[in-house]
């Protein structure tokens, strides 16, 4: 990842915009547009706000989250893991021995999730060139592919 930049020089000609940035891979990773790229070795907070479905049911988030930092409504924090889990496919699992709001109640959430980047323009993808350095015939040589991506909560 390179290049995460908000210059005001590059905000007004809408050159980088919020949450992009440029990736660049190896030449065998073929990119392609609406990739998703997903850093498995970082996280970010996220926050929404949801409407509460059933009593007791499960309540689905946006993003599948690493750690919630908060939920709430305006009067009550829920706790986790006394109020609420969170499964592995990333719903709310309200706990018959915990408070929950009450159903169409809006409650907000913050967790931490990994960033995941979707591919929005190829801007190296044809970088391919022929090299003739100090050896006999011209040889083929691949190159990196530059690619600039989005978060993906900035796109979809």
């Amino acid at each position: 990842m390179a290049s995460f930049n908000q210059e005001e020089q590059f905000r007004q000609t809408g050159e980088i915009l919020p949450g992009t940035s440029y990736f660049t891979t190896l030449p065998q990773n073929k990119l392609g547009f609406w990739d998703r790229l997903t850093h498995n070795h970082s996280q970010i907070r996220f926050s929404e706000v949801i409407e509460k479905g059933n009593s007791q049911g499960k309540d689905k988030l946006r993003f599948l989250p690493t750690d919630v930092l908060s939920l709430r409504t305006v009067s009550t924090i829920f706790v986790k893991n006394i109020d609420f889990m969170i499964d592995t496919t990333g719903y709310i699992d309200w706990l018959p021995t915990g408070l929950e709001p009450t159903r169409g109640e809006r409650y907000s959430v913050e967790y931490l999730t990994r960033p995941v980047w979707i591919v929005i323009d190829l801007t190296n993808v044809i970088r391919d060139t022929y090299v003739k350095a100090k050896r006999p015939g011209i040889t083929y040589q691949p190159m990196p592919v530059r690619a600039m991506v989005r978060l993906q909560f900035f796109v979809v």
